[in-house]
């Protein structure tokens, strides 16, 4: 913890199972590299359909999708995507991933940021080194 305060960094609690809605990664920077990847080998594969990928080709693919996905600019997407940078809790809460259960509360009201917080939906960041364990 008092490294990340040094340092200035603000580590956020993501909930467990929901890398899928919340992990920077996942969401831009890993998708298009396995896009990439997949479709280097498909257009590769009308030429020797019968053998899987050599490890040459294969670290030709992976370098070339990896120099691709790995950029900056797609990075930076994955947090704006998550709904971390900027701070956007709606961001997770409306992705399709998550199952949603209208009540009359809901319909009637939007969610607001605090309305979320007081309901329990958006996840305290953890401030001492206990609460992060």
């Amino acid at each position: 913890m008092w490294e990340c305060f040094t340092s200035k960094v603000i580590p956020y609690y993501l909930i467990a199972h929901a890398s899928h809605v919340l992990q920077p990664l996942d969401l831009t920077v890993f998708s298009s590299l396995k896009r990439t990847y997949r479709a280097a080998v498909a257009s590769d594969s009308h030429l020797d359909d019968s053998a899987p990928v050599k490890k040459q080709r294969f670290l030709e693919y992976y370098q070339n999708a990896r120099q691709s996905a790995f950029s900056t600019r797609n990075i930076l997407s994955g947090f704006q995507t998550a709904g971390i940078v900027p701070w956007n809790p709606r961001k997770a809460l409306i992705s399709p991933f998550i199952i949603q259960r209208a009540t009359d509360d809901d319909i009637q009201r939007p969610h607001s940021p605090n309305h979320l917080r007081t309901q329990g939906l958006v996840p305290k960041t953890p401030t001492s080194r206990k609460e992060l364990y």
